[in-house]
């Protein structure tokens, strides 16, 4: 307390918060005892000023935790601040995109002001997608099935997709057959890669026919076999003679099964 004899009425000034006793003595020296509080008059709560952060996750879709400065932009209050309640915990790919973050400030008077800070989670790591085990050489005229790429990413894989060349289990033609695949993730990040499906195949197939005099059965057909694997198969047949004009179907398969 205070030890000041002052005379009434009388005015002290400059002093803190908190409880003052004080006696009174008249002229007779009859005394009274008392106290007073004095409480803060600072009703004004800080003022919250931030900025929007942007985070890039990294290759293995983390990030480290913000503190309160990389998110302040220059809050204050006319007293002084006490603590701040701030916290992200680390980012992960579950938090990709808009997230809103409490913050909430205290003064020195225990006023508090409550804020939202806006940080946007955002991840541009391509996925990796592996074609090496899917090339492969046949010399079958049968279906191929080859081994689907391998694709993985810091975060999810949204889609596999083949954007170009014939599916696992297709019959691919004679030559190189290129297969391109495309791997994406729910962020729009995008990978590709092509592989090599060659078939060694020289089957090959010619005719021969003579036209048919007008009205006359007296055409033909030959047809021939190369390469492949024989003996050759000719369904209905291989050669004819004595046939009337008109179109004819010939199929001719290998000892393999091309055609």
């Amino acid at each position: 307390g205070l030890d000041t004899i002052i005379n009434i009425p009388d005015t002290l000034t400059q002093l803190s918060v908190g409880t003052y006793a004080y006696t009174l003595t008249d002229n007779n020296q009859c005394s009274i005892e008392d106290s007073l509080v004095l409480n803060n008059g600072d009703n004004l709560a800080p003022f919250v000023m931030l900025t929007d952060v942007t985070i890039e996750l990294d290759a293995t879709g983390n990030a480290p935790a913000l503190n309160f400065n990389d998110v302040d932009n220059g809050s204050f209050d006319n007293c002084g601040i006490r603590s701040v309640s701030f916290d992200t915990g680390e980012f992960t790919c579950a938090n990709i995109g808009v997230q809103n973050y409490p913050v909430n400030i205290t003064d020195t008077n225990g006023n508090v002001s409550s804020s939202n800070a806006t940080i946007v989670i955002v991840e541009y790591i391509d996925p990796e997608i592996d074609c090496s085990q899917s090339s492969m050489t046949s010399n079958s005229c049968q279906p191929i099935s080859y081994a689907i790429p391998l694709a993985t990413d810091n975060c999810d894989i949204a889609s596999l997709e083949r954007i170009s060349g014939l599916a696992s289990g297709s019959i691919f033609p004679a030559g190189d057959n290129v297969v391109t695949y495309r791997a994406s993730d729910s962020c729009g990040n995008s990978a590709e890669c092509s592989f090599t499906i060659t078939v060694n195949n020289d089957f090959e197939v010619t005719s021969e026919s003579t036209n048919t005099n007008c009205g006359l059965s007296d055409g033909s057909i030959s047809v021939s076999a190369t390469g492949g694997t024989p003996p050759y198969n000719f369904q209905p047949f291989q050669m004819v003679e004595n046939i009337m004009a008109g179109t004819y179907s010939i199929t001719v398969t290998d000892a393999v099964g091309c055609m």
